[in-house]
């Protein structure tokens, strides 16, 4: 309630009816916790339907939070075409399991796959991430130190990208913030997961 200024001005940013309502409805859930106001679970992929993303066939992907390579597997089995994908991720347990996933994948005849071992975020540098690895580790939260960067520096030493898919376990608007030139001068396509801190909802779209 003392965010209603906030959430108005995001709910006005929104195009498409099917988002305002589903906005809404979630904006209700938080108030009421009444599960009923929440509508079945979508049966489109998670980040790279072709509902939400175009089929770029030079697409550069960045994995931002790729935990053992999941995505990457989704990604590849929802399109043909790409040009590269570069996947982050700071856990040293999770990374690798990342590498096992990209070397499988490479053996399978896919090329143009990066793995990066560190954190993306607002800052270039160092910071601590919790260290029980799984798909949950956090940044900024632990005591595992790892490299930190941010997009706008990435895109000056590989490949810019052209579609960001962002799930860090509620880093993600220090990593948007990391991103702002890139993403205003470029516009690529954004992914980005808004359940992990309740009022991301709508401040990571304002």
């Amino acid at each position: 309630a003392a965010e209603a200024e906030d959430i108005r001005r995001a709910f006005a940013l929104i195009q498409d009816e099917a988002s305002r309502q589903l906005f809404v409805d979630h904006v209700e859930w938080r108030l009421t916790l009444d599960h009923d106001l929440l509508p079945a679970a979508s049966s489109r992929t998670i980040y790279f339907d072709a509902h939400f993303s175009t089929d770029n066939q030079d697409e550069v992907l960045y994995d931002i939070g790729a935990f053992n390579g999941d995505s990457v597997v989704e990604y590849l089995q929802s399109r043909d075409g790409y040009s590269q994908i570069h996947s982050f991720e700071p856990s040293a347990a999770n990374f690798a399991e990342l590498q096992k996933t990209l070397s499988r994948l490479r053996e399978q005849g896919h090329e143009g796959l990066f793995a990066h071992p560190m954190a993306v975020g607002d800052s270039v540098g160092e910071i601590l991430i919790e260290d029980n690895g799984g798909a949950a580790s956090r940044v900024g939260h632990g005591t595992e130190r790892v490299e930190i960067t941010t997009i706008d520096d990435l895109c000056e030493r590989i490949a810019a990208p052209t579609f960001i898919k962002i799930d860090i376990e509620g880093f993600e608007p220090q990593c948007l913030e990391g991103g702002r030139r890139l993403i205003a001068e470029h516009h690529p396509v954004v992914a980005v997961c808004v359940y992990h801190v309740q009022n991301h909802l709508w401040s990571i779209l304002l």
